[in-house]
């Protein structure tokens, strides 16, 4: 089920950001690839994915993924786009 779950989340995160799958699951550290990794890493918990299995499924150190997920309030407060873009990702997820 995390594969499916895992896939369908990314296809709608590189959709709603316009950020190839590739780049979403990269190291890379520019801006807009974190910021879609932050999306994808809080639509996979939202779902019910522990932060753990989420960094095992992407091959990323556990205090790595927690430390995404933990700044992801700082990130909605101070970034109107940022906060547009997960409630557009969210209302996908739930095929509203």
């Amino acid at each position: 089920m995390i594969t499916q779950d895992f896939e369908r989340t990314l296809a709608i995160v590189s959709e709603v950001t316009e950020i190839e799958k590739e780049k979403i699951l990269s190291s890379c550290r520019m801006m807009e690839y974190v910021e879609a990794r932050v999306l994808f890493i809080k639509a996979l918990s939202e779902q019910g994915y522990h932060y753990s299995i989420i960094a095992k499924r992407m091959d990323r150190a556990v205090p790595s993924v927690k430390a995404l997920l933990d700044g992801f309030q700082q990130r909605i407060a101070s970034n109107m786009i940022f906060r547009k873009l997960h409630s557009e990702i969210s209302r996908k997820i739930q095929g509203k």
